[in-house]
């Protein structure tokens, strides 16, 4: 122990003395403190030069630019098509649906009545024309209005009219066509039409309309028309020509 003690004292008496020495890092380079002063403002006196270079066209790039407005006018397109296709298909559609009636003229009854005065031989005749009407579609209808005018009593064209409101529902047709809507108007004949019924050459004309609302709760109105020749013996219709035309003064056409 003695020993070890007296080798230490041997070392520290052999370090030189480290008081007022300042110990400097070799490694560590010093670095330089530079004032601002040192270094003038940078002033530039032009703009940079820029090179634009233009990219060549190519099938790529025009596909991109593009594309999207092609595309969407293409949908555009389409989306038109699609609403006329729509609407054609609708106006079908409604027309398969579309509901009519069909008037048929039935029977014309006469009653034959003497007059009151002596001294007159012309009778009077009280004639009713009856009307059938028929639904021809497979869906009911409701009858709401039927208008009917008749002439043949005088010798001007004197129309006279008659209506009758309803609110009868209409059936679909049948096979055999015996569900219907009857309806009739009168007409009476005195003097020399009186006679020319007794000579069976008695002639009316008999125009009229029938409102309906179909299934649809449209609103839908039909006409009809007949010219019957009458008499004791029954009566026959006849063919219908149309309206009389009406003659236009002026020039001939080319």
């Amino acid at each position: 122990m003695l020993k070890r003690l007296a080798v230490l004292v041997a070392l520290l008496t052999t370090l030189p003395s480290m008081s007022g020495q300042t110990v400097k890092s070799k490694d560590v380079a010093p670095t330089p403190i530079v004032s601002k002063a040192e270094h003038p403002p940078t002033k530039l006196t032009r703009l940079p030069s820029v090179t634009i270079t233009q990219k060549e066209n190519t099938f790529e790039g025009v596909l991109l630019a593009w594309g999207p407005w092609v595309f969407s006018l293409l949908l555009a397109i389409v989306g038109l098509l699609q609403v006329r296709i729509l609407r054609r298909q609708t106006s079908i559609q409604e027309a398969t649906i579309k509901q009519w009636v069909y008037v048929k003229l039935a029977s014309v009854t006469n009653k034959q009545f003497s007059t009151k005065s002596p001294a007159e031989t012309d009778p009077t005749i009280l004639t009713q024309v009856h009307f059938e009407a028929y639904n021809n579609t497979p869906l009911p209808l409701t009858i709401k209005r039927v208008v009917t005018s008749i002439t043949g009593a005088s010798e001007l064209p004197n129309w006279l009219t008659y209506s009758v409101e309803e609110t009868t529902i209409l059936p679909p047709k049948t096979p055999d066509y015996t569900i219907n809507y009857p309806f009739y108007v009168p007409h009476t004949l005195t003097g020399i039409f009186a006679r020319r019924y007794l000579e069976g050459e008695s002639y009316f004309t008999v125009s009229g309309s029938l409102s309906f609302e179909e299934a649809s709760g449209k609103r839908s109105t039909q006409g009809f028309s007949y010219v019957v020749k009458h008499g004791p013996q029954g009566f026959t219709v006849l063919k219908y020509n149309g309206k009389q035309p009406t003659r236009q003064d002026g020039d001939v056409p080319n």
